[in-house]
């Protein structure tokens, strides 16, 4: 996997391609799991990978590559739900 990180920081896009396509569906069932409607879980998950993805090209170095994206995942979820509460 890090070599993989490597590559889309060197600016591989297949490598950030690659990233997408291995953790989209472990994101999105996370969040399907917890009640999020598969429609948004798609969308966040979406969310939540590209804001990941730009962090690695950017230099981050997480430990836990899966718990690091749940987390931002979860970031997003949060905020999306914030945003519709202000809305109503």
């Amino acid at each position: 996997m890090k070599d993989l990180i490597g590559r889309w920081a060197a600016g591989d896009e297949a490598a950030g391609e690659t990233l997408y396509r291995n953790y989209f569906d472990r994101v999105r069932d996370f969040l399907a799991s917890r009640g999020v409607k598969r429609a948004d879980a798609e969308d966040i998950a979406q969310d939540a990978l590209i804001a990941g993805l730009d962090s690695l090209r950017e230099g981050a170095k997480p430990e836990q590559l899966t718990a690091w994206i749940i987390g931002i995942a979860k970031h997003v979820s949060a905020r999306q739900t914030h945003l519709l509460l202000r809305t109503i």
